[in-house]
């Protein structure tokens, strides 16, 4: 169940008629602040260590080619489109949720 807060984000941006960019910044910064506030607890119970970080590092680079790649799709898929692809997901992901 931990990181299972997307679906239920992504029905509240639908309630509230958020445009695909305003749900990727307001989705981007509400899970940026759910993760720092949860480091000290992922640190304490040593998911994150030095060795962690030193496997990772080297594939972050990928988080700028996200982000730009991810700029440049959104422009492209229509607001309607995007708005029935959130449904879609959210259905799908809250099934997994309750299955599996």
């Amino acid at each position: 169940m931990a990181n299972a807060g997307g679906p239920v984000f992504s029905i509240y941006a639908l309630v509230e008629k958020m445009t695909k960019e305003t749900f990727l910044g307001v989705g981007a910064r509400c899970f940026l602040l759910v993760n720092v506030i949860k480091l000290p607890l992922v640190a304490s119970i040593d998911l994150i260590n030095a060795n962690s970080l030193r496997l990772v590092f080297p594939f972050s680079p990928g988080i700028f080619a996200g982000i730009f790649v991810g700029r440049k799709i959104i422009q492209l898929i229509p607001q309607k489109l995007f708005e029935f692809l959130l449904y879609g997901f959210s259905v799908i992901a809250g099934v997994r949720l309750l299955f599996f």
